[in-house]
């Protein structure tokens, strides 16, 4: 078998295959919305998701399932020495992430040509088209209809959002309107007079500026595809035609510059974040070791071993070593999916639809909506707060499982939740509070007693400092700027503390009794 320099077996096992991976991500994602969406039309999913979020999330499967058993060669990223492993991974689905999420506006707009139209009623006959011109067209003005959105929004309803949405019909045809849109955000902490005169001065500068608008000095139009501003629109027509026009209707948003440009610089950006993405995992590998005895394995062509599947197995396997782990991530997780069917925002979910599937918040508790402290600790604002509370169930899971058991931890998980539920109740006087962080700071508690009581290995607590750091440090310092609820945080903390300082009095008794 040849032998390999470190250098060497870093390009050939690490870099080459993440760079075949991140450019078969790139273009296979781009082909399938090509075929699905653009062709035939099938994919009437909302365009954040199409256009943001499955770009960004996607990578993470062909990363954890092709580039993961890899980089496990790499000295730095074993789970013996305190650096994360998943620190890597992280840079690679961003360096596959930001470009796939560019090349999708560049896909749509390269994708579709510009269709000319005779009258506005032949847009009917081009139902799978995005782009149209039309010389000759009229509106109905005095036919203007209008939705006006106000919502708030933010983990503590902080922010106070303004939309408005016109609707203006063509002439001469059957559902086809242009759209305008308009919104501002306001802090939520004015007062109400504050809000109203926002208000009414939001409606004035947005009405100035609809009557400014040249609507006949437009390029071409774009045909608005599902998402929340087509969905604005569609409430404001149906605010004056049944709900069956509204919901058939399409809405076009005038373009005023040529069509010739539509394309800009998206493609030299997305080339561009895919090499810088691409020279930041180059540099991390050279500045990272290769461990002797993965090196040895690889020059001896001993396949690297992927853990990946062994992982799922113990997490969910009820006699393994951290089963408890597993039944809290899909807990989680599946409350997760119903909140979804229940029409909770998968990305941004407003205060108001946590509130209604059993957020925590301190007027319905003191109504006697008790169930909240629990049932809010397993409700979570998005996915990407889903995914940061899972991570930290996991983490801290790996060393606590072993020295509390399956009951105990799913206990003091549920303990340490309700603890934070009450704490943010007592402190936030209008927060809808949901989420796992107050018990998983719980389970940071039990890790910090465990340390200082050093029933902890040592070669473990050096990475249980770092994790208690960088996590809690991350957490806290979100929530100095409204993001996440400390408050819950710091009486989890305090309660995970507690039952871990009795936890660790109780083990040593028993390793000290004859």
């Amino acid at each position: 078998m040849p032998k390999y320099t470190p250098l060497q077996t870093k390009i050939k096992v690490i870099f080459l295959p993440f760079l075949l991976v991140g450019i078969g991500t790139v273009a296979g994602y781009g082909l399938l919305r090509w075929v699905f969406d653009i062709q035939l039309g099938i994919l009437n999913w909302d365009e954040k998701y199409l256009n943001y979020w499955i770009p960004l999330i996607l990578p993470w499967a062909p990363v954890l399932i092709w580039i993961r058993p890899r980089i496990r060669i790499l000295k730095y990223l074993e789970w013996s020495r305190s650096d994360n492993y998943l620190t890597i991974q992280f840079l690679m689905s961003l360096a596959i992430g930001i470009p796939t999420i560019i090349s999708q506006e560049y896909l749509i707009r390269a994708s579709y040509d510009q269709i000319e139209l005779n009258d506005i009623q032949e847009i009917h006959e081009h139902p799978n088209e995005k782009y149209f011109h039309l010389d000759q067209f009229l509106f109905n003005r005095d036919k203007i209809v209008t939705h006006i959105l106000s919502k708030s929004i933010g983990k503590r309803n902080q922010y106070l959002n303004f939309h408005q949405y016109h609707t203006i019909p063509f002439r001469n045809t059957d559902a086809v309107y242009i759209g305008f849109h308009y919104h501002e955000s306001i802090s939520n902490d004015l007062s109400d007079e504050e809000k109203k005169q926002s208000y009414r001065a939001f409606l004035k500068s947005s009405s100035l500026a609809l009557d400014g608008s040249d609507f006949y000095s437009a390029h071409y139009f774009e045909k608005l595809s599902k998402s929340d501003n087509l969905d604005g629109y569609t409430k404001a027509i149906q605010v004056s035609s049944n709900h069956s026009i509204g919901d058939q209707a399409i809405v076009l948003k005038p373009v005023y510059t040529p069509f010739s440009n539509r394309l800009g610089t998206k493609l030299p950006w997305m080339i561009g974040t895919f090499l810088v993405g691409v020279l930041i995992i180059l540099l991390s590998l050279l500045f990272s070791k290769v461990d002797s005895r993965g090196l040895r394995n690889f020059n001896q062509g001993k396949p690297v071993k992927s853990d990946t599947l062994d992982l799922f197995k113990e997490l969910y396997n009820p006699n393994g070593p951290t089963p408890a782990i597993g039944i809290l991530i899909a807990l989680n997780l599946i409350v997760f999916i119903i909140t979804l069917l229940f029409g909770v925002d998968a990305i941004s979910p407003t205060a108001q639809e946590l509130l209604e599937v059993g957020g925590n918040r301190r007027a319905n508790v003191a109504n006697g909506e008790y169930w909240r402290l629990l049932t809010s600790v397993f409700i979570h604002g998005g996915i990407i707060h889903l995914v940061m509370n899972l991570v930290g169930i996991f983490l801290a899971g790996m060393f606590l499982e072993e020295k509390l058991g399956r009951k105990n931890m799913i206990l003091y998980f549920l303990i340490a939740g309700v603890a934070g539920s009450i704490t943010s109740v007592l402190w936030h006087d209008n927060t809808v509070s949901i989420g796992a962080s107050g018990a998983i700071f719980g389970y940071f508690g039990l890790l910090l007693a465990f340390n200082i009581f050093k029933i902890i290995s040592k070669d473990q607590q050096g990475i249980i400092w770092n994790i208690l750091i960088f996590y809690g440090g991350i957490s806290l310092l979100f929530g100095m700027f409204d993001a996440i609820d400390n408050a819950a945080h710091f009486g989890g903390l305090l309660m995970g503390f507690i039952l871990g300082v009795l936890t660790a009095q109780t083990q040593r008794r028993k390793t000290l009794r004859p």
